[in-house]
């Protein structure tokens, strides 16, 4: 049962990441070579979600998948490592790939936009913004679940200025109520505050 899968035994390795992100497609698409991934049943859709110690050639990927009809939308930045495309098939989302920075943070919305049949154009706009149409991003996985603050948003609070539990707390309300959340919190200010800034 439950409680005894969580006593299976493991072996984890630390690898170093250049690049993560998620790929949407309709049916079934093995996995690219040389990429770290885990398939998620979606909505309409399998997803993969992936990192790589190496930078992952999205151009070639989605080409792959667009085939000879499909039409590719697509922003690209090198610079920041970015890669954002989408295959539309007869006028219908067939395939989205995200790599690069916040990729992953743009998950849950874009998978929404995937389980439609149809998007308008609003949305057809939005999707590779990795925002709503109506300019909502993505706020992650859940932090505190007291007042359903995401992984965005304290990221957000923290690259703003927040340095510690409270000032994220004032800035955000998460880790104001019962406190779990707290110790996350605390890893994610000692985390981010490694980071340098673009």
């Amino acid at each position: 049962g439950q409680p005894e899968m969580k006593a299976t035994p493991a072996t984890l390795t630390r690898v170093a990441v250049e690049s993560d992100g998620f790929l949407l497609c309709r049916g079934e698409t093995p996995a690219p070579d040389g990429l770290l991934w885990t398939r998620v049943a979606t909505e309409g859709a399998t997803g993969l979600l992936f990192a790589s110690p190496k930078p992952v050639d999205g151009v070639a990927i989605i080409r792959s998948l667009a085939g000879a009809d499909g039409m590719i939308s697509e922003v690209s930045d090198p610079v920041r490592g970015l890669y954002r495309a989408a295959v539309f098939r007869d006028g219908r989302l067939d395939a989205v790939f995200f790599a690069g920075p916040g990729a992953r943070d743009a998950w849950t919305i874009v998978q929404g936009l995937f389980a439609r049949a149809v998007l308008d154009p609003a949305d057809r706009r939005a999707l590779l913004s990795g925002r709503s149409a109506d300019g909502l991003a993505d706020q992650g996985p859940t932090v505190c679940a007291c007042f359903a603050i995401g992984l965005t948003t304290v990221r957000c609070a923290i690259s703003a200025g927040a340095t510690d539990v409270d000032a994220v707390g004032r800035a955000t309300k998460a880790g104001t109520n019962c406190g779990s959340c707290r110790s996350e919190i605390r890893k994610l200010i000692a985390r981010e505050g490694q980071l340098v800034p673009a």
